[in-house]
């Protein structure tokens, strides 16, 4: 989201983390995602540059892709 100064804001565990546009450096190279599709929800599995599997984010379909 941009802000009225102009540096796009996303949120990161729950702090509002602000950058600027023209200096934005990648913190990562690669994301996994798994997913398991439930009826009503999912779970979620990240993997980041090659680390250890993050433990399963139970999850609405909603609030995955918000």
């Amino acid at each position: 989201m941009k802000d009225e100064r102009g540096t796009f804001t996303a949120q990161a565990c729950g702090a509002q983390v602000a950058s600027n546009a023209a200096s934005v450096e990648p913190v990562c190279q690669h994301i996994k995602l798994a997913l398991d599709v439930h009826a009503g929800d999912l779970r979620v599995v990240r993997r980041v540059d090659g680390a250890r599997p993050q433990p399963p984010q139970k999850m609405t379909i909603a609030g995955f892709l918000e």
